[in-house]
């Protein structure tokens, strides 16, 4: 393996073994994949510990004996208001937000509130494989606007025909922001240009922000809610501590929404469905992180890009087999298989059987993705070493 990088950072390199958590990477990946002794690198979590901040508050809940109900206190949504001020520049109010177990939650039920049986709702693709069971699965109709892919393997908004999708009477869309899983981070011209659409049609957007605090240096994430006071009435935006710090077992999210009419709608679905209540640790571990883990993050994100500058330095070898994209956000590589000539099948057997590696099939993401992968970089730099020693057995 002949490719040189510079040494990582310290703070994440320690391997931690997760084969005893029932961590969802370990324990699905012979049911998946049909081996256990794979490279787990396809569902995106971080093989990273939480900032020692949260795990120091966590702890400290968990000598109190009594885990009986809990209440969200005043600063856990001031918490949130502080965080996406400072990181984000967007003044927000604490009314405008709502506690919701995870994001796929916010979006079902925001769905299943304010989409009518039967409706069109718009996706992006390739997307994150949930979006088109949220929306099935609801019984709501899937329209694509799939994306546009540049010369140079980054892809773009086909704006045109998204406003066609609209002319013919779809009224709600789910945005990906930054998107999972071709790494793009929308640029505020890029979303201008779709919140005068929005305004238009009057659409409702579900903005899927989970990502947010995920950039890397040259980018800039800008909440969609945050381009006009035009369009924030139409926005529900869907956040979570839980990619930023890794806390997704905690299943701790919110929803922000400055529309009232909108919020009381969605706020009533989680009452009737009996959702509402809270999770003593995630409340911790929310209000922790957002106060106290901007230093980690930092770190983490130089982290994580010296490894997606590892990764494509390394795949850059072998642009007869296999190109990417470096992504502007997330941990999330979009591998592009097609140079190669691979079938789908060719792609999973060689990736798993020859090579070792769990990466996520591209097909989940859409029709149109069989030759792709995805591959999560979110982990000790030994382990990618290693990923890409195996690697470099089926693209020699």
């Amino acid at each position: 393996m002949t490719t040189q990088t510079s040494e990582p950072l310290n703070r994440f390199d320690c391997i931690i073994n997760r084969a005893e958590t029932n961590a969802i990477k370990k324990v699905f990946c012979e049911p998946l994949f049909g081996r256990r002794d794979l490279i787990p690198l396809w569902v995106a979590d971080m093989d990273f510990p939480a900032p020692q901040a949260v795990t120091d508050e966590l702890i400290k809940r968990a000598q109190h004996p009594i885990y009986g109900y809990t209440a969200r206190p005043k600063s856990y949504f001031e918490s949130l208001q502080n965080w996406m001020h400072t990181r984000h520049q967007w003044s927000i109010k604490t009314e405008w937000c709502l506690h919701s177990p995870t994001v796929l939650a916010s979006l079902s039920l925001a769905l299943d509130t304010l989409a009518p049986l039967n409706s069109d709702v718009v996706i992006q693709t390739p997307v994150y494989a949930p979006f088109y069971t949220v929306v099935t699965r609801n019984n709501r109709n899937i329209v694509e606007n799939p994306l546009l892919r540049r010369p140079d393997g980054s892809y773009q908004m086909d704006f045109n025909h998204l406003e066609l999708c609209f002319a013919k009477g779809a009224k709600f869309f789910i945005l990906c922001s930054p998107h999972n899983p071709v790494g793009r981070v929308w640029t505020k011209t890029e979303l201008s240009r779709l919140a005068e659409i929005i305004i238009r049609y009057n659409v409702t957007v579900l903005s899927d922000e989970i990502h947010c605090d995920l950039v890397f240096s040259g980018h800039k994430h800008t909440p969609l809610a945050s381009v006009s006071s035009d369009l924030r009435n139409n926005v529900i935006t869907c956040v979570s501590p839980t990619k930023t710090f890794n806390l997704a077992g905690m299943s701790t999210s919110a929803i922000i929404v400055s529309n009232p009419k909108l919020r009381q709608q969605i706020e009533a679905a989680f009452l009737r469905y009996s959702i509402d209540h809270t999770n003593l640790f995630g409340v911790v571990a929310f209000e922790s992180a957002f106060r106290n883990g901007a230093e980690w993050l930092d770190e983490l994100l130089k982290y994580l890009e010296c490894n997606r500058d590892f990764i494509a330095q390394f795949l850059s070898q072998f642009p007869n087999k296999v190109t990417v994209k470096k992504p502007e956000g997330t941990y999330l590589a979009w591998l592009d298989f097609a140079a190669s000539g691979w079938d789908e099948k060719e792609i999973s057997h060689k990736l798993i059987h020859e090579a070792g590696l769990a990466l996520e099939p591209g097909a989940k993401f859409g029709s149109a993705a069989t030759r792709f992968s995805r591959l999560n970089f979110a982990c000790p730099r030994s382990i990618l070493e290693q990923a890409v020693v195996q690697f470099e057995k089926i693209l020699r």
